[in-house]
This record gives C-alpha cells, sequence and structure tokens, in this order.
C-alpha cells in the first residue's frame, strides 16, 4: 500500500513510474521506514518502531534463512503481541491517504 501511495503522488505529479512495462522504483526494498518516507507518510515513533520491525521480520520470516553478515544475523526478529492491531490501524490510514487521492485516475 505504501508503494501504491509512491506511485500515485507520482502520478499525480505527472512523473513516470514504469520503464517500459515494469514498475521502477524500490524494487526489492523492504525498508518500511524508508518506504514510508519516500510516500511521504507522516510516521509516529511507534510506528516508526512498528515497520522498523516488520522490515526485519519480513526479510527474515520471507526472503532469508540467513544473514549475509553477522550483523544482519544478530538482528531482533520479534513480533510483539499486538503487532496485529498496530498494523491494522497504520493500513487503514494508508487506506485513509490512498482514497483520499486522485479521484480523477479512478473514475476514469
Amino acid at each position: 500500500m505504501l508503494k501504491a501511495l509512491i506511485v500515485t503522488h507520482a502520478i499525480d505529479a505527472g512523473t513516470t513510474v514504469t520503464e517500459g512495462e515494469t514498475l521502477k522504483m524500490y524494487r526489492g526494498n523492504h525498508d518500511l521506514v524508508a518506504i514510508s518516507e519516500h510516500a511521504r507518510m507522516p510516521l509516529s515513533v511507534d510506528e516508526k518502531e512498528l515497520l522498523a520491525r516488520m522490515s526485519t521480520f519480513v526479510l527474515w520470516g520471507g526472503r532469508y534463512p540467513v544473514g549475509m553478515s553477522k550483523e544482519k544475523t544478530d538482528q531482533d526478529r520479534v513480533a510483539i503481541s499486538d503487532d496485529w492491531q498496530r498494523i491494522s490501524l497504520f493500513v487503514g490510514r494508508v487506506d485513509k491517504e490512498l482514497r483520499g487521492m486522485s479521484w480523477q485516475l479512478r473514475h476514469e
């Protein structure tokens, strides 16, 4: 959803978002805090902490079993018991932001 927000901002600004048939931004990037900043989505301290934790979780839980360096392997891979509730609230905020943008694009 954050990447969709970036694309929506780019389209609203008249910026090209593809190279041929491929989306050109943030391929393979799982840093949700950086993506949120690029999407111009202001984050609370709690949201930054959540997204940093989820970035690490996605990287390890869904992508790589072992780090390429000792530092990467030593990263915490912990989810907190109320993370799903926090994620749901954040996704709701992003959804509200997306729904408020590009009315014309959605209705052409």
